[in-house]
């Protein structure tokens, strides 16, 4: 990564950095056709963002001056979705905007979270009521719009009043719920103490001795032949080899046992695990920023290059946890993410089998076809795409840990291709592909294979 130069505001707050450029042609005084990486130092307290140092991607594309810009570290704000993406009201400031404009913008942005918020307006409320022409049971449009117009002017001007003071007071709840996420979040990295430094330590890297040999050496000779090579087919469309060492394993899992021994705050990885650790929100985020583009990219490339493969620029990561008297088993769902990396770390266990079905959404009803039962191994991984529906038996003794890496790309979800919803099925499903939280036919079926004692 080549330095250009720094750029500092008053109180010594911004650095700027950039990688090779995209495009060999182009670029001039903004920067057309180059990729940029902004390093932004956070604004001093009282900002809720202050501590950490974020990262920021800008493309200059041929053949138009409006950058494109996104947000490449984990971050609650109200103008940022949970994908990096800036609201409308941010990127319509841009303009023509440079880098030097940009990286002022975004600082500004952490500096004020609310500069770029939506309010409603009276008249942008009238346009939503009228959306509601049939009303709903809820408390922003409890009548249908023809009956709000059927009101006397003054209760009907009260009406729109109230309801545009409700919608902002959302969003002023949104945001204070962000500010506190992220307060909590920041004082968890900057104050835990690692027992292994060098697992955070980005200047250094990754290390040799952390993966399997044959593993790193593939990825070092970067060629497909020598990774394919690696790669053991399970099934259609899910993989395993040989990826992390005993070493690596080890020190991961005596670093989670000693931040779960801590007093610090613990944010578990989703809606469906009790148990676990988001492993991004401890202060490893920029090592798996590594570990994405280095070690995980080249496979996601090969294997799943259509389905964002190729283009995975961001990351979810976490561990879980299952024990008896903890989390025992996991639902069948699918992931969100493009593809999904899943590597056992600690394999003192029985029973926890990884059992996947087909794709979200496959024809003929596969999705709820059983396609193959995984047992875990200490060290290796399975990788598959997020879309391919999946679930944990549960575990009989002993207690599993598994790292789970969700690579995600924001190339591949602007063409919206990832937003595909679960659906009716009419074909007969396979038992164990039933889905409790996400089968609308669950109960249905539930009933039916009871009766038939399957």
């Amino acid at each position: 990564m080549n330095i250009l130069g720094e750029l500092k505001d008053n109180k010594g707050g911004i650095v700027l950095s950039a990688t090779n450029p995209l495009y060999s042609r182009g670029g001039n005084q903004i920067g057309r056709g180059w990729r940029w990486i902004l390093l932004i130092e956070s604004p001093p307290p009282p900002s809720s963002y202050s501590g950490l140092r974020y990262k920021i991607e800008v493309n200059y594309f041929p053949n138009t001056d409006i950058p494109d810009v996104r947000f490449a570290s984990s971050i609650e704000h109200p103008a940022i979705d949970d994908h990096g993406n800036f609201n409308e009201q941010f990127m319509g400031s841009l303009n023509e905007s440079g880098i030097v404009e940009i990286a002022l913008l975004v600082y500004q942005l952490l500096q004020n979270p609310l500069k770029y918020v939506k309010r409603y307006t009276e008249e942008e409320v009238v346009g939503l009521w009228k959306e509601h022409e049939e009303g709903c049971s809820c408390a922003f449009f409890p009548l249908a719009y023809r009956e709000l117009c059927l009101l006397e002017p003054t209760e009907k001007a009260a009406r729109i009043l109230k309801t545009m003071s409700m919608l902002n007071r959302r969003v002023e709840v949104s945001v204070d719920n962000q500010r506190t996420y992220m307060e909590n979040r920041i004082h968890t990295i900057t104050h835990y103490r690692p027992i292994h430094p060098e697992l955070f330590d980005t200047n250094r890297g990754w290390h040799d001795e952390w993966f399997d040999k044959d593993f790193i050496e593939a990825i070092k000779t970067g060629t497909s032949i020598r990774i394919a090579a690696l790669m053991k087919e399970d099934c259609k469309g899910v993989y395993s080899f040989n990826m992390l060492s005993q070493l690596y394993c080890q020190k991961l899992m005596e670093e989670i046992r000693n931040f779960e021994n801590s007093d610090l705050p613990k944010q578990r990885p989703n809606s469906m695990n009790n148990y676990g650790l988001i492993l991004n929100n401890i202060g490893l985020e920029p090592m798996f920023d590594i570990f994405i583009e280095v070690y995980m990219k080249p496979i996601a490339t090969l294997l799943f290059s259509e389905f964002g493969g190729r283009s995975l620029d961001h990351h979810h990561t976490f561990v879980v946890e299952y024990k008896v008297g903890k989390d025992l088993s996991l639902d069948m769902h699918t992931d969100d993410s493009e593809v999904t990396l899943n590597v056992n770390l600690y394999d003192s266990f029985e029973g926890a089998s990884l059992n996947f079905c087909g794709r979200r959404n496959a024809e003929h009803g596969a999705e709820r076809k059983h396609a193959l039962t995984y047992n875990h191994k200490k060290g290796r991984a399975v990788v598959h795409l997020g879309s391919l529906r999946h679930g944990a038996a549960p575990i009989t003794s002993g207690e599993r840990f598994n790292l789970i890496v969700w690579g995600r790309s924001s190339q591949y979800r602007e063409q919206g291709r990832h937003r595909e919803y679960y659906k009716h099925f009419e074909e007969v499903p396979d038992p164990i592909c039933l889905s409790k939280t996400h089968d609308q036919d669950y109960k249905y079926w539930k009933h039916v294979f009871e009766d038939k004692h399957i």
